[in-house]
């Protein structure tokens, strides 16, 4: 077996095709195929089924005498395979990893040609040949003819996998938001949208540390915090500590100390990444690719995307803002992960104190254009009461979402702790709920 192709498996998927199995035809295409003997079988094969037909050896040999080919000696080592007993799933996987193979290396040697025959002098003369040849990838990808017969067979592969669990939406740990929008999917940008100080980035976080527990390595691009201040909320959320208290480090007794310590030690062991470093959407594109390939995360968090900026000019602020979205939106389609983004409401919903909706969202209606579904998070409440509790509660209101329903999820705040929870959570005591997060 070869690093590019596998010549056996190549032969024992053909076999199978001409037997009985030519259903398969269709997930397949000739850059499947390095051997060119079984290239030009395949297209043979791919021919007599668009007509229609069911292949046969017979049909298949003839069409390669037609084309000056010697039939005998490529159809032998494919027949002789036609007999075994093969798994056609892992067979097809092995073949599309290979075909993934030749074309990095394509264009790892197109970048190659580009680095060493152009005249580039900064660091943006690189990104622009990683542009270009992303879109070279792109182009290939959409010349490719996408049959319905194809969609639908994939379709029904992507059902059947997600009724087994093979996929799996990515849950948010909040229950009830977790039964309106099914969770998190690969591919979807999520907005989480509110007015200043109304607990976006806490919400953020709670959501990074949920789908931590579970296993999901996860990213957290920050530019409104430092990476030390951020782990600081999670020590409070986790060790059920004041994070005034975590903050100042004045006032934390003995007990609280060790809990910091058994917090941090446990905390290293999180899937989580975060990088208050980047500012502009391409940077920010860049470095979750390099981490999908390395790390193969599973969910970004931007925080927010007001205080992000692009290298690309543009005439107004709504342009920006319009294209970081779309940015942001094909950073999840192309790594294939749910892509949160947090985003500051108008002043004019600020002012009015009502309830959010999506024409507040601010500078720019690409916003809403572009997300798959839209939250915003919003307090109605007796402010002398929770002030006194230390307690908020807060009404998630699903204001747009494509796969599904809207309407509004409540939770809890619990400001001290920068915990958000679900209200079912408050009828255990404050020492169970602190035990349990500790727990997780």
């Amino acid at each position: 077996m070869n690093n590019l192709y596998a010549e056996k498996v190549e032969n024992q998927v053909l076999g199978q095709i001409i037997m009985d199995a030519a259903i398969y035809i269709s997930r397949l295409d000739a850059d499947d195929f390095y051997i060119p003997g079984n290239k030009e079988i395949f297209k043979i094969l791919q021919k007599i089924y668009d007509s229609g037909r069911e292949p046969d050896v017979i049909i298949v040999a003839e069409e390669l005498k037609t084309k000056k080919l010697n039939a005998d000696a490529l159809l032998t080592p494919v027949l002789s395979s036609s007999y075994l007993i093969v798994n056609m799933e892992t067979c097809i996987s092995t073949l599309k990893l290979y075909t993934s193979k030749r074309k990095a290396l394509k264009q790892a040697k197109e970048m190659q040609d580009l680095v060493l025959n152009s005249e580039i002098s900064t660091p943006e003369g690189i990104q622009e040949i990683i542009t270009r040849l992303s879109d070279l990838q792109l182009k290939s990808t959409q010349d490719e003819s996408h049959l319905m017969k194809t969609i639908a067979m994939q379709t029904y592969d992507h059902i059947m996998k997600t009724y087994s669990g093979d996929i799996k939406l990515l849950p948010t740990g909040i229950y009830d938001l977790d039964n309106m929008i099914g969770g998190l999917g690969a591919g979807e940008v999520f907005i989480i949208a509110a007015r200043p100080g109304v607990g976006k980035t806490a919400f953020a976080i709670q959501l990074m540390l949920n789908m931590a527990r579970s296993g999901v390595k996860t990213v957290m691009i920050s530019r409104e915090m430092k990476e030390v201040e951020i782990c600081k909320r999670m020590v409070a959320n986790l060790g059920g500590i004041a994070a005034n208290k975590i903050r100042t480090a004045k006032y934390l007794t003995d007990s609280e100390l060790g809990n910091v310590n058994k917090v941090c030690v446990r905390l290293t062991d999180y899937p989580i990444y975060i990088n208050s470093s980047l500012s502009t959407v391409e940077d920010i594109k860049a470095f979750c690719r390099n981490l999908k390939n390395k790390e193969d995360i599973g969910c970004v968090i931007i925080d927010y995307l007001q205080l992000c900026t692009t290298a690309e000019k543009f005439q107004s602020r709504e342009q920006i803002v319009s294209h970081m979205s779309r940015s942001f939106k094909e950073m999840a389609m192309t790594l294939r992960i749910p892509v949160i983004v947090l985003s500051q409401l108008n002043r004019a919903s600020t002012r009015e104190g009502r309830e959010p909706n999506l024409s507040d969202l601010r500078e720019s209606g690409a916003i809403e254009q572009d997300a798959d579904c839209v939250m915003f998070m919003h307090q109605d409440k007796d402010k002398d009461k929770e002030e006194a509790l230390k307690v908020e509660q807060l009404k998630l209101i699903v204001g747009k979402q494509r796969a599904g329903r809207t309407g509004n999820v409540d939770v809890i705040f619990e400001k001290d702790l920068m915990q958000i929870r679900n209200p079912a959570d408050e009828e255990l005591s404050q020492s169970e709920v602190q035990g349990m997060w500790h727990n997780k």
